[in-house]
């Protein structure tokens, strides 16, 4: 495994990408987008959802913060 190293890293960046793309989600007013991802995510269930990624479980949580209202 090559990349073990930056693995909590990549994991992190995966996150962030995630609220990113949810923020912009939630400004369009697009809420049906916004649980698509989250229940999509929730499938994979504790598994990564692919090389040295969150598991579904942390992305739906994720998914759910960052769409909540900017404080």
């Amino acid at each position: 495994q090559p990349f073990f190293y930056i693995a909590p890293e990549l994991k992190r960046l995966e996150l962030e990408a995630d609220c990113c793309a949810i923020k912009l989600l939630r400004d369009r007013q697009e809420a049906d987008g916004i649980e698509a991802a989250r229940s999509t995510m929730v499938t994979f269930g504790k598994d990564p959802t692919g090389a040295y990624y969150p598991t579904g479980y942390e992305r739906a949580a994720n998914i759910s913060v960052c769409a909540e209202p900017d404080e």
